[in-house]
């Protein structure tokens, strides 16, 4: 793998993290959001508030469609993450297996040398 598509791996996956953290954050407002509206909700309702209460049970309910909208998001930038984290993590072995091979191969070269060389001499040899 060259270090131009290494980095360019590197910076996909940065850019998915930076995305995971953003719909994170943005969960965890809007879980709070549905919070304040479901206290002040049951407050509402509580102090007679019937208009106030049914608002704010009306926003509890859309919030949490909304939720449920934001949690598939983050679940998609989680599994693109993922998927980026596999890719590299595919290159780097595809590399090393590559390197091991290479070196495996010129251990059974020099290896076959070491055996040829004194029963045959130079004759197999290119000069």
């Amino acid at each position: 793998m060259t270090d131009k598509q290494e980095t360019l791996q590197q910076e996909r996956l940065r850019h998915l993290m930076s995305w995971r953290q953003k719909w994170t954050f943005l969960v965890y407002f809007v879980g709070l959001a549905i919070a304040a509206f479901l206290v002040s909700a049951i407050i509402s309702l509580i102090l007679g508030a019937w208009t106030a209460g049914a608002v704010s049970t009306a926003g509890t309910i859309v919030s949490g469609g909304a939720t449920r909208w934001l949690l598939k998001q983050r679940k998609e930038a989680v599994a693109e993450e993922q998927k980026a984290l596999d890719d590299i993590n595919k290159a780097q072995d595809l590399e090393s297996r590559r390197a091991d091979e290479a070196k495996k191969a010129k251990t059974i070269e020099d290896m076959r040398r070491q055996t040829q060389d004194p029963l045959l001499g130079r004759l197999n040899r290119p000069s």
